[in-house]
């Protein structure tokens, strides 16, 4: 891996080398097998704060990895043409999940005799529509999708996982149909946003998940939400994620460490 350092500022000598005092640094294969033993379905939302190219979707993946199994249902929202995104592209071949452009997928998909984890959910290449029709359909398409993992019954486990959340919220007119299962809860089903500019989404997505997992941002917009998450120091949070490092992997993808905060307390620095 090629180290990429954040800033040109020096490296603190406080604490866990950068990080202040009791601030510690886990490996990130052993954070990821602490977050499985404490994931608890219908009870863990899970929000990923970070600008474009800063390792949240690569994260996102490798913690639906964990828990992903035949007892689980993942329906991934993502706002772009296939090819757009290769990080999206990598995750539906490793975790057998189906890309389609429609919900509910045709029956030939849900009903195929090797069964599938889930479905990535996405537009059309070139629907042949204006801009506002293809949010519409976007839009449309979407909610759907939400409304059966909310009110989905039984046993099986249900993770929405809304890749571009602002996206979501602003742009297709979805806040209130996300806050629902986020606020009023739903026995098993577990919302993951992925947020890109964090002054733009409900707050509720800062203080409803059990989990919040911040990359560094410079933009000053976005670091202000950061006092809505608990009791938070937002600026001993700007301090921490400004210190944060990324790498750029051999396939091209970047893996950064994040700033974990958990709503029941502590906080910890997933490493790369």
């Amino acid at each position: 891996m090629t180290y990429i350092p954040e800033s040109s500022a020096p490296p603190r000598t406080r604490g866990t080398g950068r990080f202040p005092s009791g601030v510690e640094v886990v490996p990130r294969k052993v954070w990821l097998k602490q977050w499985k033993k404490d994931h608890a379905p219908g009870k863990h939302h899970v929000t990923l704060l970070g600008p474009t190219g800063r390792g949240k979707t690569t994260l996102s993946e490798q913690m639906l990895g964990q828990v992903i199994s035949p007892d689980y249902q993942v329906i991934v929202l993502h706002g772009k043409i296939k090819g757009r995104d290769k990080v999206i592209q990598h995750m539906a071949e490793k975790n057998n999940l189906r890309i389609v452009h429609k919900w509910p997928p045709p029956p030939s998909l849900r009903h195929r005799r090797k069964a599938v984890n889930g479905y990535i959910l996405m537009p059309l290449e070139h629907p042949g529509e204006d801009v506002d029709q293809e949010n519409e359909i976007l839009r449309r398409e979407f909610a759907k999708a939400i409304h059966e993992n909310y009110t989905r019954t039984g046993d099986k486990r249900v993770i929405t996982h809304i890749d571009e959340s602002h996206q979501a919220q602003e742009d297709l007119k979805l806040r209130k149909n996300i806050e629902g299962p986020m606020m009023r809860g739903a026995p098993n089903n577990n919302v993951f946003n992925l947020v890109q500019r964090g002054r733009f989404v409900t707050y509720h997505c800062y203080n409803a998940p059990e989990d919040v997992l911040i990359f560094y941002d410079s933009d000053t917009d976005n670091q202000r939400r950061y006092s809505e998450i608990g009791d938070a120091d937002r600026d001993e949070i700007i301090d921490i994620t400004s210190n944060l490092r990324r790498e750029k992997a051999a396939d091209g993808r970047t893996i950064s460490q994040a700033l974990h905060m958990r709503r029941a307390g502590g906080m910890c620095i997933v490493d790369i």
